[in-house]
């Protein structure tokens, strides 16, 4: 296992920093786009492999280095998001008589991120969305000179 890099030590002053941060962001993104390439190529080789096994004679294929299996997921599909809201507070009510014989929650079924867009329209236009308070943050911005 390879020793664990010690962190660049910051420059002392202001103008220095903003000189590095640009030069660091600058050497992530080339090697962003070396990573990007690389996952480019990931997929245009699962894509293939997918495509070309034979289907029903094998699931998958071994190489000298490594063996590759083609395998399946059942992962859920939004069709109709107001059916799914209706069924969502149905089942939530019925959850709270114990009725569904669901351990969680039914509203477990949305994860938990918020519209900012909405949010922003309902508090530009004097509407306070109730369990939702504004946070600010602090963002750099740097450019070359």
């Amino acid at each position: 296992m390879p020793a664990a890099k010690k962190p660049t030590p910051l420059p002392k002053t202001l103008a220095a920093c903003g000189d590095l941060l640009y030069l660091t962001r600058q050497d992530r993104l080339m090697v962003q786009k070396d990573v990007e390439a690389h996952k480019d190529l990931e997929n245009r080789l699962k894509e293939k492999l997918i495509n070309e096994l034979p289907k029903g004679e094998a699931s998958g294929v071994a190489g000298r280095v490594a063996r590759v299996s083609i395998g399946t997921d059942r992962v859920p599909s939004l069709k109709d998001w107001d059916k799914l809201c209706r069924w969502v507070l149905k089942q939530s009510e019925a959850h709270k008589r114990k009725k569904t014989g669901l351990e969680l929650e039914p509203f477990a079924v949305f994860t938990r991120a918020l519209s900012k867009e909405f949010i922003e329209q309902s508090w530009d236009n004097g509407v306070e969305v109730e369990g939702v308070e504004p946070f600010t943050v602090v963002k750099v911005s740097v450019n070359k000179i």
